[in-house]
């Protein structure tokens, strides 16, 4: 199975065939250490990678893409540009969540996000100095108010009963687990083990909290370095502009009550 890259950059057939042949070894390792793999339009097409809510990427303006894995959508991609792509992400682990307790023999499952950003605007930042739901049907509600001029938080939750659940072998929870990329959970391995142990988590209620910051920080964080240090090689358009930078930290706090 291919090991998939945490990003790639879709470019034009020249650029894509003079990195991989090594005519920019010092922008390859970037890219290397970054795991980012560099792809031509058509070699993109060819490998047919999934794309997250799967739409059509907009190859027209011959601009270069970045795309992002996204850790827990079984091996999809989202554009870096998405104007939602941090909520896109959200909702996607909000499934991986649901399915993994599923599995597990939830009864009741209801989880709520509340996702904040801070947006900070840096104007004529020198960036050579520093060297954005194919899976599962869900109902949703979600409510965006704004907090402040520069502050705004999300609130989403799913809501979840079954009366008859049915419980999974252990090995097709493991592997659940490994396919959403939350076989590392903390919480979720609590109950996994006490699932082997006991065979049965009848009774139990759990209420879990977490919080973890985006992948989508780094990733711009990555594009706008690419052009401060190559920017004689790549570029991602007006939107990664030296004139203008907005640096966006989301925030996303969990809340998973569950019952067995």
């Amino acid at each position: 199975m291919e090991c998939l890259p945490k990003r790639i950059i879709i470019t034009d057939e020249e650029l894509a065939d003079g990195v991989n042949l090594g005519y920019y070894p010092d922008f390859k390792k970037q890219l290397e250490q970054n795991e980012c793999k560099i792809l031509s339009f058509d070699e993109f097409k060819a490998k047919k990678y999934p794309i997250l809510d799967s739409l059509s990427l907009d190859f027209s303006s011959g601009e270069n893409i970045l795309l992002v894995l996204d850790p827990h959508s079984d091996g999809r991609y989202i554009d870096c540009l998405d104007a939602d792509i941090e909520k896109k992400m959200v909702i996607s682990k909000c499934i991986a969540y649901r399915e993994i307790l599923r599995s597990m023999g939830a009864k009741e499952i209801k989880i709520v996000h509340r996702t904040s950003d801070k947006t900070i605007v840096s104007k004529n930042m020198d960036i050579k100095a520093n060297g954005r739901y194919g899976a599962g049907d869900m109902d949703v509600e979600a409510n965006r108010t704004k907090k402040q001029r520069d502050k705004e938080e999300w609130i989403q939750t799913i809501e979840e009963t079954t009366d008859s659940p049915e419980t999974r072998s252990l090995q097709e929870i493991e592997t659940i687990m490994m396919q959403y990329s939350l076989y590392h959970d903390t919480n979720l391995i609590a109950l996994y083990n006490r699932l082997k142990s006991n065979q049965k988590l009848n009774g139990i209620k759990q209420k879990i909290n977490i919080t973890f910051s985006s992948e989508v920080e780094n990733s711009t964080k990555f594009a706008i370095n690419l052009k401060g240090n190559f920017g004689e090689v790549i570029s991602f358009g007006s939107a990664f502009g030296a004139e203008n930078t907005k640096e966006v930290i989301q925030k996303f706090e969990q809340t998973i009550e569950v019952k067995f």
